[in-house]
C-alpha cells in the first residue's frame, strides 16, 4: 500500500496533536494506576493498624479508619481518572484510519 502524503497542513497537524494527545491519555492512565495501586497497599495497612488499636487506643483507631477510607476513595478517584482517560475520545479518529493514511512530509 503507497503511502499517502498530506497536501493538506491542517490534517498533518491534527494528526500530530492526536499522537500528542494520546501519549497524554496513556501517561494519565499510568499514573492513575500507579497511584491507585500505593493507596491500596496504604489503605491495607491503615485497616490492620484500624483493628489492633480498636480496643487498647480507640482514638487512635478511629484515625487509621479515616485514613483507611481516605486510602479507598483515592484509589477508587485514581483508577476512575486512569479508566476514563484510556477510553477512545469522540475527536481522536479511530486505529484503521490513522494506520491506513498517516501524515508524511
Amino acid at each position: 500500500m503507497p503511502i499517502r502524503r498530506c497536501t493538506n497542513h491542517h490534517t498533518c497537524a491534527r494528526s500530530e496533536q492526536t499522537q500528542t494527545r494520546t501519549v497524554v491519555r496513556y501517561c494519565v492512565a499510568l499514573v492513575g494506576g500507579l497511584i491507585a495501586g500505593n493507596q491500596l497497599l496504604a489503605a491495607r495497612q491503615a485497616w490492620r493498624d484500624w483493628h489492633a488499636w480498636v480496643v487498647s487506643d480507640p482514638s487512635l483507631a478511629d484515625f487509621y479508619r479515616t485514613d483507611f477510607w481516605v486510602d479507598v476513595v483515592t484509589a477508587a478517584l485514581s483508577v476512575a481518572v486512569a479508566a476514563s482517560s484510556s477510553g477512545s475520545s469522540a475527536h481522536t479518529p479511530g486505529l484503521a484510519a490513522r494506520a491506513r493514511w498517516p501524515c508524511r512530509s
